[in-house]
């Protein structure tokens, strides 16, 4: 036999399942614009090898990078990479030194994140020894995978 307190508890409990899709969905929303707009700017920065050697002392240079050495002065060494797909780089034959400072940026992850095996998609300004002054370093690893 079927009561009308036990109707009105159900009712209840489909409404608290309600609230929880109801409040669920913008926070879905928010996820998959946040992945959208990180997937836009990794791909938008990416255009790394090509614009390398096109880029003149002082212009912006940005490039993405395989971290092989992160010295204790804080100078990163690394191979630099070329996009194939957004979720895939490959290695080049050519070396990078990137030097970062108090107000280089962190996107993506800490300076902590970036050591040796790291990747990192670096803009900054191209000097003349031609090891770049970095202005941002988006951390990649776990994002995308290097060949």
């Amino acid at each position: 036999m079927v009561s009308w307190a036990t109707k009105a508890v159900s009712g209840r409990t489909g409404y608290a399942s309600m609230g929880k899709l109801a409040a669920s969905v913008p926070l879905i929303a928010i996820g998959v614009w946040w992945a959208v707009r990180m997937s836009s700017v990794m791909s938008d920065a990416a255009a790394s090898h090509p614009n390398m050697a096109q880029t003149k002392t002082g212009g912006t240079a940005k490039i993405a990078i395989e971290v092989t050495e992160a010295a204790k002065g804080g100078e990163l060494r690394g191979k630099i990479l070329k996009e194939k797909s957004k979720e895939v780089y490959a290695r080049t034959g050519d070396h990078i030194s990137v030097h970062p400072n108090a107000e280089t940026k962190c996107v993506m992850g800490k300076a902590k994140d970036v050591h040796a095996g790291a990747v990192a998609h670096v803009t900054g300004v191209m000097q003349e020894d031609r090891s770049v002054a970095a202005q941002q370093i988006v951390i990649l690893t776990g994002y995308v995978k290097v060949e």
